[in-house]
């Protein structure tokens, strides 16, 4: 180039300026950088131009020697022969070559690089060089990864820094090649193979939605062919393969022909989910109408049978998803609303559902509902409020306002009477002077209404304060079911012990008087079953609690015409009884009275006889009589026959009667009012 150069200036005529700017331009030429691209080019298929790139390895020039560094990588496998040349020939560049032969990265010059490691000149060139070629082959690998570079790879570097990532992407390869392997739509049972033999590749990746894909495709056919069922299961194992692709579409057509079908047979449960399910995907005018209009069908079938919860609440979503049902929803609510109140109020055997079916109608139905719930929660039944209650907690913020406040003002109310009233007068409810006199009874009934209505309400408030609402500041215990009420009384707790906690208390105490209504409807129906368990007590029960405590012993056994009971002196008799008229007749036969009564046995059924005598004459307007035969197996002889009157029997002389308790022969005469045959 120089030599051209100068050739051209010594032939031409040039001026002195010229001249004088050549002087200075030939030296900037002569010291201008090698271009690797231009330098590359000019030597490739010219070993010599090649072989000089080599020697310029040793340059003392910098930039010579990376540029010709440069251009020898760009030569690739061209450059290993002069390369290896300088090597072998040991020249001044043979240790910049060795790094130059490594970075190629060529496996054919790793073998001969590692045979060099223990050279002594070129030993440690070689180390180096072996690093750069190990780099350099892994960059191949990652770059364009085949399994056979992966394997060549592992095979050359053994103990590569990347044989762990080599060893993976093999795998990667490995199974990708058996893919392709399979062909363009593989057996669903061949995919799952490969699944299972390559799992966690990108194989196994494509093979998952190549499952899928063919399982939507079946689903789409499905649709087509009028098989809604079988494209929603195919579309659910599909989503299993490949969670990430978007069925809505698709489900949408298929439980729109799902719902279609199953609405056509009036099968409003499988219709509607399915219609959802296609509403919620694609809201189309159809499909709101086909929606709609399921509402509305299952809705009246169910107000129809009578479940007007359930059937307004139909209603309800039918007029969400169609505003044009407006005037429909509002006749049936105002032709409905009248009958539920009436329920509620009269307390029906529908009261609970009626009070929920009016809070689900909306406000007009919650303004309904409000007072005639409370009206039972002051009569004592407190479950249409609490229930309604219970629900509007998850309604609007309107109605669980609404809800609250009357929930609030009846407990308020409850607990006032029974903290103030009831409580520090459970001592004289208990165990009044006569239990079983139209006052006590009053008493009884006017607390029950309280204690029923407290205990109703209370754990509907206890959710509301559980939601935080300020109008609301109950116990936080729970009312003792009636079994653990029954320990309490075995173990002498009564409702007057004030250390009982307050929630315990006010149920030990309706339990205790609703067993004195219990008596009465025991002893109106099965009087022998209730004296049965009088018998062996020694004295009538001392109060209502000891009442109650019969009565669930009473209970809890079986109806039979005859009751076999246990006397005190030994034996056994079965005692029964019957309804003649205005006398009811209780009869206690056994063989072991045959010939006799001992005083003991006399005394535990006169116990009976007294204590069931003063509560029927008291309850049972239809009997005005008592009688008690006790004697043999046969229906002749008698032993014993005692005769209560109501028309002889004053108050006073209950009292007077059971102090006498136990009985002997001799103390009966004492009672003028009993008509006593003893033999």
């Amino acid at each position: 180039m120089l030599w051209s150069l100068w050739r051209f200036i010594m032939g031409a005529r040039l001026s002195p300026v010229l001249w004088l700017c050549l002087a200075f331009a030939v030296p900037a030429i002569a010291a201008a950088p090698i271009d690797p691209d231009v330098a590359a080019a000019s030597a490739r298929g010219n070993p010599k131009a090649i072989a000089k790139l080599v020697k310029s390895l040793n340059s003392a020039d910098a930039a010579e020697r990376d540029a010709a560094e440069e251009a020898l990588l760009i030569l690739g496998v061209e450059a290993i022969p002069s390369l290896r040349a300088a090597i072998v020939a040991k020249e001044p560049s043979a240790e910049a070559a060795l790094g130059v032969l490594g970075a190629l990265g060529h496996a054919g010059s790793v073998t001969y690089i590692q045979s060099l490691v223990s050279d002594p000149r070129l030993g440690g060139a070689a180390k180096i060089a072996l690093v750069k070629a190990n780099e350099a082959h892994w960059q191949k690998v990652s770059e364009s990864p085949t399994l056979a570079l992966c394997d060549e790879h592992l095979k050359l570097f053994p103990e590569s820094p990347h044989a762990e990532e080599a060893r993976r992407e093999r795998a990667e390869q490995a199974a990708w090649s058996a893919l392709v392997a399979l062909g363009a739509s593989p057996p669903q049972k061949e995919l799952e193979a490969l699944i299972a033999a390559h799992p966690g590749t990108r194989a196994d990746a494509k093979a998952k939605k190549m499952i899928a894909e063919a399982l939507f495709d079946k689903a789409d056919r499905a649709i087509s062919d009028g098989r809604p069922w079988d494209a929603l299961a195919l579309l659910e194992e599909g989503r299993g393969w490949d969670p990430t692709f978007s069925t809505a579409r698709m489900e949408a057509r298929a439980n729109k022909a799902l719902g279609r079908t199953a609405a056509a047979k009036s099968d409003w449960d499988k219709a509607i989910p399915a219609l959802e399910s296609a509403w919620k995907a694609s809201p189309s005018n159809t499909t709101t109408r086909d929606l709609s209009d399921a509402y509305v069908a299952r809705g009246m079938e169910r107000l129809n049978k009578g479940d007007a919860a359930g059937g307004f609440d139909d209603l309800n979503r039918a007029l969400a998803v169609d505003p044009t049902l407006a005037d429909k929803v509002a006749n049936e609510r105002a032709d409905r609303m009248p009958a539920l109140v009436n329920e509620v109020k009269t307390g029906s055997k529908g009261k609970v559902a009626a009070a929920v079916a009016l809070v689900v109608i909306g406000p007009e139905g919650v303004k309904a509902l409000i007072p005639v719930a409370m009206e039972r929660a002051a009569m004592g039944d407190a479950q249409p409020l609490s229930e309604a209650a219970k629900v509007a907690l998850g309604g609007d913020p309107a109605t669980k306002a609404a809800l609250s406040a009357a929930l609030s003002q009846s407990f308020t109310a409850a607990d006032r009477a029974v903290q103030t009233q009831i409580l520090p007068n459970s001592a004289a409810l208990v165990r009044p002077e006569d239990p079983w006199s139209p006052a006590a009874m009053r008493a009884r009934e006017t607390a029950l209404k309280d204690l029923t209505a407290w205990l109703g309400l209370l754990t509907a408030s206890q959710l509301y304060a559980q939601q935080g609402d300020p109008a609301h500041r109950p116990p936080t215990d729970s009312p003792p079911p009636d079994a653990e009420l029954v320990g309490y009384l075995a173990k002498g707790a009564r409702p007057d012990q004030a250390s009982l906690p307050l929630v315990a208390r006010v149920a030990l105490t309706r339990y205790v008087l609703d067993g004195a209504a219990l008596a009465i409807d025991m002893v109106r129906s099965d009087p022998a079953k209730l004296g049965a368990q009088l018998v062996g007590r020694g004295r009538p029960p001392a109060d209502l609690a000891q009442w109650r405590e019969v009565v669930d012993v009473a209970r809890s056994g079986p109806t039979m015409a005859k009751w076999s009971v246990l006397l005190p002196m030994g034996g056994n008799i079965e005692l029964s009884h019957q309804f003649v008229g205005n006398t009811l007749r209780f009869q206690a036969r056994g063989q072991s009275l045959a010939a006799g009564v001992a005083d003991a046995n006399l005394s535990e059924l006169l116990v009976m006889f007294f204590a069931l005598s003063r509560l029927s004459l008291s309850v049972d307007p239809s009997i005005d009589r008592l009688e008690l035969v006790i004697g043999g197996p046969g229906t002749s002889v008698t032993t014993v026959r005692a005769r209560l009157s109501l028309s002889r029997v004053k108050p006073p002389v209950w009292s007077n009667v059971e102090i006498m308790a136990p009985y002997t022969r001799d103390e009966l005469a004492l009672i003028p009012e009993l008509e006593a045959e003893l033999r």
